[in-house]
C-alpha cells in the first residue's frame, strides 16, 4: 500500500491539492473496507516518507537559486507550473509558483500585445 499511496502523493503534489482533497483521491482509489486513511494518518505516512510541504521544507530563493538557473538554462520557456513541476521530479523541491514574477509579467505581456 505504500507504493501506491507515494504514487498518488506525487500526482496530488503536482496537482497542488490541499491534505483533506489527497485523501479524498485516496479513498476513490483503496479498498475502504479493508483499508482506512484519516488526515492524522495521512501525515504520519507522509513524514515516515519525507514528504513534505512548500512552507515546511523552507526554501528560499536563495537555496533553489543553482537549480533555478540550471533547469532555466535547459527550459528556457517553461512557465511557472512547467519550472515547479521540473524542480519537483529532479530535485524533490516544493516551491513557490510565485519564484519568478518577472517572468510572468514579461510572458503576460506579449500575449496582450
Amino acid at each position: 500500500m505504500n507504493d501506491a499511496l507515494l504514487e498518488q502523493q506525487e500526482v496530488a503534489c503536482l496537482a497542488r491539492l490541499t491534505d483533506q482533497e489527497i485523501i479524498a483521491e485516496l479513498q476513490k482509489e483503496i479498498n475502504l473496507d479493508e483499508y482506512g486513511i484519516g488526515l492524522t494518518s495521512f501525515k504520519k505516512i507522509r513524514k515516515t516518507l519525507d514528504l513534505e510541504r512548500t512552507r515546511k521544507q523552507a526554501h528560499t530563493p536563495d537555496s533553489i537559486r543553482v537549480p533555478m538557473t540550471e533547469l532555466r538554462s535547459m527550459y528556457p520557456d517553461a512557465g511557472v507550473r512547467e519550472m515547479t513541476s521540473l524542480l519537483f521530479h529532479e530535485y524533490s523541491i516544493l516551491a513557490s509558483r510565485t519564484y519568478e514574477p518577472h517572468l510572468v509579467r514579461q510572458r503576460k505581456v506579449n500575449r496582450l500585445k
